[in-house]
């Protein structure tokens, strides 16, 4: 299990994004603004074979096991004519087969 503190970023000047329909950032204060911190988990299962002169090991490896949602960026919305914060949540299945000599 994993807590890692919140991401930094610069805060989004709204007005003169929604005027020039893109984000505008203002950097006079860059990097003052800070996310939630992201608690998420792991999962990790191994199997492995001992051999004479080798060993084999299979994994199975699942990330953010719980789909903790993750702060991607702003974005301008042009349907709103908003900007919006776009968050993303993702599970990462890794399989994993070692040989050791």
């Amino acid at each position: 299990m994993n807590l890692t503190g919140g991401e930094r970023y610069s805060p989004v000047l709204e007005k003169e994004s929604i005027e020039q329909q893109m984000i505008i950032t203002d950097e006079t204060r860059a990097f003052s603004m800070q996310h939630d911190p992201i608690f998420y988990a792991d999962f990790t299962i191994n199997y492995r074979i001992n051999h004479k002169h080798s060993s084999s090991q299979i994994s199975l490896q699942v990330k953010n096991i719980f789909a903790a949602s993750t702060v991607e960026n702003f974005n301008y919305n042009f349907k709103t004519n908003s900007v919006q914060l776009y968050t993303n949540k993702f599970v990462l299945p890794v399989i994993n087969y070692k040989i050791e000599f």
